[in-house]
């Protein structure tokens, strides 16, 4: 008697799994096309905080050639220095990459879009997981076989997902980080 209830409510639970990962599985297909935009749309302050780091990579790149052009000067009293010719062209090339800052990580963040178009991915993935004919099993032990399977293979998938995820939250931020490296190009 209490066999099939709790049978009944394994596979219910079984179920809400399954739809679980396909729901996740969706919206990973979608987050891997996302580009800034979506970050500035669904958290405001990213567009201040890239603004501050633009500010910040400015400060950098000016301290840097005041701080290299008094070496320069300084240079007849032991201290070593490079020519201010090449100091003024490092320090025009870095700051427009500093201005092409955004354009250059839009660029970078557009690539999983493009290569996801490529690769023509669907817009959904069906989880499939084996079902009671895959296994050779008495009766009685087949679904519990069935759930075991599913159940490892839905948490490989779920660390798979989360892998992917890091590393495209990873990958954001590195891009919101970005003018504070491109002033330090120098070094």
């Amino acid at each position: 008697m209490l066999e099939p209830i709790l049978k009944g409510l394994v596979e219910w639970l079984y179920e809400m799994m399954l739809d679980i990962m396909a729901y996740a599985s969706g919206e990973l297909l979608g987050v891997m096309g996302m580009d800034l935009s979506y970050f500035e749309k669904t958290a405001p302050v990213i567009s201040d905080i890239v603004n501050v780091f633009i500010a910040l990579g400015w400060a950098l790149l000016i301290g840097n050639l005041v701080f290299q052009s008094l070496k320069s000067i300084m240079s007849g009293t032991g201290f070593e220095a490079e020519d201010p010719k090449i100091l003024f062209l490092r320090t025009f090339v870095f700051a427009f990459l500093l201005l092409a800052s955004r354009q250059i990580c839009d660029i970078g963040s557009s690539i999983t879009g493009i290569v996801i178009d490529m690769l023509e991915l669907p817009d959904a993935i069906n989880v499939t997981t084996p079902d009671e004919s895959m296994f050779s099993l008495g009766a009685g032990a087949k679904w519990l076989l069935v759930i075991t399977v599913g159940v490892v293979l839905m948490v490989q998938m779920v660390k798979l997902l989360f892998e992917i995820g890091e590393r495209y939250v990873i990958t954001s931020v590195l891009t919101f980080f970005a003018p504070p490296c491109f002033c330090n190009g120098r070094q």
